[in-house]
C-alpha cells in the first residue's frame, strides 16, 4: 500500500496508510519517524507505524479500534493547503477555497465542511498568522 503524506489542519505532518490517519510521534535517531493513529487519544486506539523515507518499516498493533475514512483525512489535508494558500497578500477565503477544491475528487469534497465553516476557520488562520507577524499576543491556541 502506499503511503500519502500531508498536514494536518494544524500544519503537523500526517500519513495515510491503508485508510487511516496517523500523526507524527517522533524522529528517531536512525533516522526513521514513528507515527501514532489520530484517534490515539479519543478511542484509546494504540495502532503504529514506522516509516523510513516513502516505505513502512513497521505497521505494529495494525488492528485499529475504529473504522478508516480517508476521504476525511484528506478533506483534513485539504484544509491545511487552504491555509496555505490564505498567506498569499491577495487570498481570499472564496479564492482559496476554490483553488484548492478544483484538485479534489468528489469523494473529498463531500467530507469537507460546510464553506462558511472553512471560510471563518481561514479568516481565523489568517488573523492569527498576521498577528504572530506583527508580534501580537493570541487569544486563542
Amino acid at each position: 500500500m502506499a503511503l500519502s503524506f500531508g498536514k494536518s489542519e494544524r500544519g503537523k505532518p500526517t500519513v495515510i496508510y491503508r485508510g487511516f490517519e496517523y500523526w507524527k510521534k517522533k524522529e528517531n535517531v536512525s533516522g526513521t519517524i514513528s507515527w501514532r493513529c489520530h484517534q490515539f487519544q479519543r478511542l484509546n486506539c494504540k495502532a503504529t507505524l514506522v516509516t523510513s523515507g516513502n516505505r513502512v518499516v513497521s505497521d505494529r498493533q495494525p488492528d485499529h479500534t475504529h473504522e478508516g475514512n480517508p476521504s476525511k483525512s484528506m478533506a483534513r489535508t485539504a484544509v491545511a493547503v487552504m491555509k496555505e494558500v490564505m498567506t498569499q497578500p491577495l487570498a481570499t477565503p472564496s479564492s482559496s477555497q476554490a483553488a484548492v477544491s478544483a484538485g479534489l475528487g468528489d469523494h473529498i469534497l463531500m467530507a469537507l465542511p460546510n464553506r462558511s465553516i472553512v471560510a471563518r476557520t481561514l479568516q481565523r488562520h489568517r488573523l492569527k498568522v498576521n498577528g504572530a507577524a506583527n508580534g501580537d499576543e493570541l487569544m486563542w491556541g
